[in-house]
């Protein structure tokens, strides 16, 4: 009996820079039988970082393309790492890239069946205006930072409790990034300092750097991984809440059928903090 072929699955980065070619470098790696198209509005540095991916994986060439915008328009899962990454003094990075965010969806129309991760920050409301830019139902869109925040806190306790063997039960809600809400009940020194550092963690730990890519690009892939399995992954993202009319970063299921946040059980505090920021958000 003949074997049916499976079609590969089309994956576009719309944005070259640290975390895109990065996270094309990963994707290499982790998913190499999937067809990538590399999107920026600088060409040649696409067409750059396909030749340097080819150096890596001569063996992928012919799955490795570099496209216009409209050549995302049949992609089955579209990563946006595009706009700015730091903010002038007096200005905002919501200011700086919403206009990039609706240049972007203005030259795209993916397809019903897409999926679109949106890492551009304030991910939890450029991912928003990207649903609203499209038309497109609330559930293709996913906002990607959340995990970072989960990754950093699970870190800062460890480091507490000086002992990176043992699981840590931890997780962040509300909002990826200095307003979000770090969860955990394990006992630590200073917990304000940890929530503090973790809500900062950025300034505090990666200022000298000026750049957050392994790690972001390393989780990106593996939520490509977890929207193209049947199992998936529990991964903190930023989903569309009906509730509350707003994405908001929260633990979920992630699989090819779609996201499912999961229950979390919340201290009165915590549920206090969750609902000024949700209320703060929507005024937004």
């Amino acid at each position: 009996m003949k074997k049916e072929k499976t079609e590969m699955t089309k994956i576009a980065i719309i944005g070259i820079g640290r975390v895109g070619s990065t996270t094309a470098f990963c994707l290499q790696i982790k998913l190499p039988t999937n067809a990538l198209t590399l999107i920026d509005r600088n060409l040649a540095k696409a067409e750059g970082l396909k030749f340097d991916l080819i150096g890596s994986f001569p063996q992928n060439a012919d799955k490795i393309q570099v496209g216009k915008y409209e050549n995302a328009n049949d992609a089955d899962i579209i990563v946006i790492t595009a706009g700015a990454f730091g903010a002038p003094s007096g200005s905002s990075l919501w200011t700086l890239n919403k206009p990039i965010i609706v240049d972007i969806f203005s030259k795209i129309k993916p397809k019903k069946s897409c999926k679109i991760i949106i890492i551009t920050t304030p991910c939890d409301r450029t991912v928003h205006l990207a649903q609203n830019l499209t038309g497109l139902d609330s559930g293709n869109f996913i906002g990607f930072g959340g995990q970072l925040d989960v990754n950093r806190l699970k870190y800062l306790i460890s480091n507490d409790r000086k002992n990176f063997s043992k699981t840590i039960d931890a997780t962040f809600i509300g909002e990826h990034g200095k307003r979000g809400i770090p969860v955990f009940s394990e006992p630590v020194s200073n917990k304000n300092k940890i929530i503090n550092d973790t809500r900062n963690f950025f300034s505090t730990y990666l200022s000298e750097y000026n750049a957050s890519t392994y790690g972001t690009a390393s989780e990106i892939c593996t939520l490509v991984e977890a929207l193209l399995s049947a199992q998936g992954e529990v991964l903190t993202v930023s989903y569309y809440e009906p509730k509350h009319g707003i994405f908001v970063t929260w633990p979920c299921r992630v699989n090819k059928s779609g996201i499912k946040p999961i229950e979390l059980e919340l201290s009165s505090e915590e549920q206090k903090e969750l609902a000024i920021l949700i209320e703060n958000r929507k005024k937004e």
